[in-house]
């Protein structure tokens, strides 16, 4: 769990300066840079950036100083087709997928749900995000408690139908009176399901891995991140695929409309209610079973 919230906090804070696009943008237009110009030049810069701290990793681990592990009996292609086979993985695996889904779907429309359909500048964007993350970091002691106290699957369950909800209230926009304290509320309630998926899948993952070396003896957890890693991907290439092409339902000129937008958050409801729903297949019983086994 200490695992899981350290890298739940190093990506919650590399998400809030990636918000910062928006704030960035706005500032060198003030200074005369046109939109384009000012896009390319903050993507590049971020660009840089993060090439500089995946050396990091690289330069400072020592891995046969801090690391241990063993070589799997199994080849690639076995080991892989071995680590489907395991229930709980593959529920996960699908859960985590549209989950992430999910998730990107509100990183990637934030700025078109408050400019269009709350009707605030861009900046705002940012300001809400960046709230949005800051509070679930408050509530990160909070989920590290709650996991000695109850499942991570049921944290998990309850996150995910936080998360549908607040997908649920993003299209209201255009129809309250005050869609700033609509904003408020969303920015309240969506904190809590980002704190929980920040974490807990991290940490449910870890423990599939260690039960099922406990279970069959093979060394596969190279292979059970390999395919979490390429889960993480697909989800981001699925999005980046499907998104930007619902944003211009219903428009003439290729322009995102406000039924496109509205569409991308019941999408994104939809995903979550459907991952909370696969999630009961989950039996962690049986992964904690085997987690209290010696190797």
């Amino acid at each position: 769990m200490f695992l899981a919230t350290m890298s739940a906090a190093a990506w919650g804070a590399a998400f809030c300066v990636g918000q910062m696009l928006w704030f960035f943008k706005g500032v060198l237009e003030g200074q005369g840079v046109s939109p384009m110009d000012a896009l390319r030049i903050i993507v590049v810069s971020f660009a840089l950036i993060g090439a500089l701290c995946m050396l990091v990793p690289l330069l400072v681990i020592d891995e046969k100083k801090h690391c241990s592990g063993k070589v799997a009996s199994e080849g690639a292609i076995k080991s892989m087709g071995e680590a489907l086979k395991n229930r709980d993985f593959t529920v996960f695996v699908l859960v985590n997928c549209l989950t992430l889904m999910a998730t990107y779907f509100l990183e990637t429309g934030a700025v078109y749900y408050v400019t269009m359909l709350l009707g605030l500048s861009e900046q705002w964007a940012t300001a809400l995000m960046v709230g949005m993350f800051a509070m679930s970091f408050a509530l990160y002691p909070l989920v590290v408690r709650l996991t000695k106290l109850y499942a991570k699957k049921n944290i998990y369950i309850v996150a995910l139908i936080l998360e549908g909800s607040v997908f649920s209230m993003i299209p209201l926009a255009n129809d309250v009176a005050h869609p700033m304290v609509l904003a408020g509320l969303i920015v309240f309630l969506g904190a809590i399901p980002i704190a929980i998926t920040s974490i807990i899948p991290a940490a449910m993952m870890t423990d599939i891995t260690l039960s099922d070396t406990r279970r069959t003896g093979e060394h596969k957890e190279g292979t059970f991140f390999g395919l979490q890693s390429l889960n993480v991907k697909l989800a981001g290439s699925v999005t980046s695929l499907v998104f930007p092409s619902l944003l211009i339902i219903g428009s003439s000129n290729g322009t995102p409309t406000e039924f496109g937008v509205s569409l991308t958050a019941w999408i994104g409801c939809s995903f979550s209610f459907l991952a909370c729903a696969v999630l009961f297949l989950y039996n962690e019983n049986r992964v904690n079973r085997y987690l209290n086994e010696s190797t």
